[in-house]
């Protein structure tokens, strides 16, 4: 089973890393293009395009990997018009809310927002049905072609237009309208429509509204630290926190991204198919390596932050590095989610799902609330990470009633062991004095180095080793 997940997860990587290549070049164009406070106000407006995103999708992404028939041509046809009258009253239900109560930043946006937040939920919906059949070199290249599409209709909108929040957002709209009919000729032309399942249409909402909300909230929870420091700091500041945030998220899709987007189908399937223990062991083993990954990643991150800031970011965000591997550590943390909370899809305990990111939210709100005046933009990191340390442990212990995956801490020292000894490695390196050049020069040599002490320290790598060297 691990062989499937490297195997799907590569595919995934591979296209995560063309991903990662675009954000890459648009990242450095827009933290040197847009003032900081311009950059501060993207942030927050990608931030509730995030949150209508959401709302728009009614966890209908979520509904297709668990009813997806490829033999039934009624769930085709069920599906477009559930996800059409989800967009139709979602939309409404916006716009009422956004005549009654008026917040300047939205209704400055409004409409685009809403536009690219249908678009966009579309988008997910149609490629999760590529998913639901592990068409993963399908779903990438759809997703690669989306981000390079989106990257160069941005330049031209920085290029003829004003450089600021509005001219990125445009580019956005543009690039939702233009791949929305892209995939739906495509996606069309795929499928056969029967007729309407009214089962299935129920059962498909009923499964996915409880996830909308729990996307709605963990989307909340993952931003609403940006309005937080905006209230109580400044858009300076706000833009001085994503940024480093934006270069973690990179890392992290790179790394656990394709890896998590592989593993859902995996365990569903295995877990449909009555096979338990295998189910078990395989969570078990991912937990083991995510253990065994995670200090090594976070270390290795900490020794290169200072030169990687200030290559992409430019020397303005500089000052903020050192946030860069606390960020990380929190999106790490919040990817274990995928593995410590299957006993509560598999069971479908939506109720408790809410509850646990709902604590978790409620936590990152309190601990922003109380220490990011005094502590800056490091306290909010820093609450981010305990909140998503209280939602994993809730997860854990309720999924652990279903079915039994071993927490092994053992893992989680040798990981620890051997970023302590890369790092002592590394610190006792001079730096050249050319940013750049650190950057590669470390990033290589870390990477040989874990390698290497991984190979010697655990026995399960090594044997793979071996054996893809054919010995």
């Amino acid at each position: 089973m691990i062989s499937k997940l490297l195997k799907q997860g590569s595919h995934y990587a591979s296209g995560t890393v063309l991903l990662s290549i675009a954000s890459l070049i648009s990242f450095p164009i827009l933290t040197r293009y847009l003032p900081m406070s311009e950059y501060g106000i993207l942030s927050l407006l990608t931030t509730i395009l995030g949150l209508f995103v959401a709302l728009n999708k009614m966890g209908l992404q979520q509904s297709v990997l668990r009813f997806y028939s490829r033999s039934d041509s009624n769930f085709n046809t069920s599906l477009l018009i559930l996800l059409i009258s989800s967009l139709v009253i979602v939309g409404s239900l916006l716009t009422t809310i956004n005549y009654l109560y008026s917040y300047p930043l939205i209704s400055d946006y409004f409409y685009i927002l809403c536009l690219s937040a249908g678009l966009q939920a579309y988008k997910s919906v149609i490629l999760n049905c590529y998913a639901a059949e592990q068409e993963s070199i399908k779903v990438n290249l759809f997703n690669v072609i989306y981000k390079y599409l989106g990257l160069s209709i941005m330049l031209l909108c920085l290029l003829y237009m004003e450089h600021d929040a509005l001219s990125v957002f445009y580019s956005i709209v543009f690039t939702d309208i233009a791949f929305t009919v892209l995939i739906s000729a495509i996606w069309i032309n795929k499928v056969t429509f029967g007729s309407v399942d009214i089962s299935l249409i129920k059962n498909m909402a009923y499964y996915g509204a409880p996830l909308m909300i729990v996307e709605f909230m963990q989307v909340s929870h993952a931003f609403v630290d940006r309005f937080i420091i905006e209230y109580f700091l400044s858009a300076e500041s706000v833009a001085a926190y994503s940024a480093p945030y934006s270069i973690a998220d990179i890392i992290s899709s790179v790394i656990f991204g394709a890896i998590a987007t592989a593993l859902v189908p995996i365990y569903m399937g295995l877990w449909k198919d009555g096979k338990k223990k295998e189910t078990e062991l395989f969570l078990t083993e991912v937990s083991n390596y995510f253990l065994l990954l995670l200090p090594i990643i976070i270390t290795g991150t900490y020794v290169i932050s200072m030169p990687l800031m200030t290559v992409l970011a430019s020397d303005s965000y500089a000052n903020s590095a050192y946030i860069l591997p606390v960020a990380l550590a929190g999106i790490a943390v919040f990817s274990s989610t995928f593995i410590y909370s299957a006993g509560l899809k598999f069971k479908r305990s939506q109720v408790k799902i809410i509850l646990y990111v709902f604590e978790s939210l409620i936590l990152n709100i309190v601990l922003n609330c109380l220490f990011v005046n005094e502590y800056g933009i490091l306290a909010s990191a820093v609450s981010t990470i305990i909140s998503y340390l209280w939602m994993s442990f809730r997860y854990f212990l309720a999924s652990q009633k279903i079915l039994s995956i071993k927490f092994n801490i053992s893992y989680f020292i040798k990981g620890c062991t051997v970023s302590f000894l890369m790092y002592l490695m590394l610190m006792n390196i001079g730096r050249s004095g050319s940013n750049a050049f650190d950057l590669l020069y470390f990033t290589l040599l870390g990477l040989s180095l874990t390698s290497i002490l991984l190979f010697f320290l655990d026995k399960k790598i090594r044997v793979l080793l071996l054996k893809k060297c054919g010995y």
